[in-house]
């Protein structure tokens, strides 16, 4: 899995297990909505020292954020996902969930 995606969904994660207003830490960290979706989505690329604030804001180091979790975690982010614990399988969903994404993003800005 790539970091930007390693690092999106683990922000799900947390503010999910740690029950954390995700507007708060938005504010917090000086995101507009879009850019903090694209940061959950895995689809924001940040900088070591916004990596240390996005850790920091979570309660972890950037190397904790950083750090690929099993499947079963991952699981929780993703509705109807069913019970594949084959990570290749999670991965392709993934990559299809990103090129939708990116896809859509090129259209929107063209119009």
């Amino acid at each position: 899995m790539n970091v930007t995606r390693v690092v999106g969904n683990n922000v799900q994660l947390e503010l999910m297990n740690q029950n954390l207003d995700v507007s708060d830490v938005r504010s917090n960290l000086g995101y507009s909505e879009e850019e903090f979706d694209r940061l959950t989505e895995g689809r924001l690329f940040v900088t070591p020292t916004e990596l240390d604030a996005i850790a920091g804001q979570l309660g972890l180091t950037a190397e904790e954020l950083m750090r690929e979790r099993n499947c079963t975690e991952y699981r929780q982010l993703i509705h109807n996902m069913g019970q594949s614990n084959d990570a290749a399988s999670i991965e392709r969903v993934l990559d299809f969930f990103d090129m939708y994404a990116d896809l859509k993003d090129a259209v929107m800005q063209n119009r």
